[in-house]
C-alpha cells in the first residue's frame, strides 16, 4: 500500500473512532500509539470465554477475527 494510502487510511481510522467514542482524536491517537490496540485484543481475547451472553461474545469473537486474522500479514 502506498504510504499516503496508509497515512489518510490510519488518520481516517483514528478520528472516526475517537468520534464514535466521543472522544478527543489527538489525545485519543496518543494512547493508540503507547500499543493500547494490542492490549485490547489481548484482553477480549482472554475474556470471550468468560462473557455469558452469547450474542456478545459472538460479536467480541468476530470482531477479533476481523482485527486479527484478517489482517495478518500472511508470513
Amino acid at each position: 500500500m502506498p504510504e499516503d494510502d496508509f497515512t489518510e487510511l490510519s488518520v481516517r481510522a483514528v478520528t472516526t473512532a475517537a468520534h464514535d467514542l466521543g472522544l478527543d482524536p489527538a489525545l485519543f491517537v496518543e494512547e493508540l500509539a503507547q500499543g493500547e490496540i494490542g492490549l485490547l485484543i489481548t484482553y477480549l481475547r482472554a475474556a470471550a470465554p468468560s462473557v455469558g451472553d452469547m450474542d456478545l461474545r459472538a460479536r467480541i469473537e468476530a470482531l477479533l477475527h476481523r482485527l486479527t486474522a484478517w489482517t495478518g500479514d500472511g508470513g
